[in-house]
Formats: structure tokens, sequence, C-alpha cells
């Protein structure tokens, strides 16, 4: 787990562990300057085979921060030998809400028949889950408030990485 916030969540960690991960390793205060010696530590201590149960998880409470880091992570890893891990990021919950929010819409609507519209969908999982919708075939028009056009409180709002 890597999370630029001064300390690693303690959410994060707990959600981590009840879902069942047998070790967890976490870094608070992460910067995208040292993630690649982060990454190499923990691809290069197993073989290719084994790397299928190891993952990195991208947390925190900026989502551009944590994108940054997310980016490093992938710059770090050398998949032509096979030296790849799963990531995630969810960085101020913004895919594990936009994925709850699509599930649920979906028990009463068919994506793939109507267009969407989202409107002040500007927190951390909003946009996110603009970008969900549209790949499950729908097509998404999303307004935003002034204040995040012109940037205020944009550390919470998550473009698309899916």
């Amino acid at each position: 787990m890597l999370d630029p916030d001064e300390q690693a969540s303690v959410f994060d960690r707990v959600v981590a562990v009840d879902a069942g991960a047998d070790v967890l390793f976490a870094h608070g205060g992460v910067k995208p300057s040292q993630v690649q010696g982060l990454v190499h530590g923990c691809i290069f201590t197993r073989s290719p085979k084994d790397l299928q149960r190891t993952a990195i998880f991208v947390g925190g409470s900026n989502v551009g921060q944590a994108e940054a880091i997310l980016d490093e992570v992938h710059r770090a890893m050398i998949p032509q030998y096979g030296l790849q891990v799963s990531t995630m990021l969810d960085a101020n919950g913004c895919n594990t809400t936009a994925a709850a929010a699509v599930r649920k819409a979906s028990d009463h609507m068919n994506f793939g028949e109507k267009k969407g519209a989202g409107s002040g969908w500007y927190r951390s999982g909003g946009f996110q889950g603009g970008t969900v919708v549209g790949k499950r075939g729908r097509q998404g028009d999303f307004g935003f408030p002034k204040q995040v056009q012109s940037g205020f409180g944009r550390q919470n709002h998550c473009p698309a990485i899916v």
C-alpha cells in the first residue's frame, strides 16, 4: 500500500486485512520520486509466476497525488520480463464509490439502452462513476459546477483511470 498522506490510511489497512490479505506493507508519506525503489523491492524478490499473488494499492486522500504515484508504479514495472503486479487506485474512495454506485444503478436501468447524465458529480466517486457507466456501453454527459471547472476542489476530483 502506497499512500501520499503522511500516515497510511488505517481504514484501507483494516479493509485489506478483513478482505484476507496475508501480509500488508503500508507506506505513508510516499512521493513519486520514491516509488521506483518500492516497486523494485516488490517485483525483484519473487519470480514472475509468484508475482500473481502480489498487488500494489495506491490510496490517500488526494486523488491527484495518488495518480502521480500510480503513474510511477506503472513506469517502474518491467512487463517484458514478467515483472509486474496488479495495481489499484482508490484515493478518497474514488473507484470503490463509483463501482458501488454504478452497480446499484444497474439494478434499476439497462446501461446499453439509455443516455446518461450526471450533474454535480464532482466529488471523488462522481466522475469515475460516469467513466464506469461509459465503459458499460452507455453514453454519458457530465456537467460540473464552475468551482470544479476552475480548479477549486480538484484534489477530490477523480478523473478516468479505469
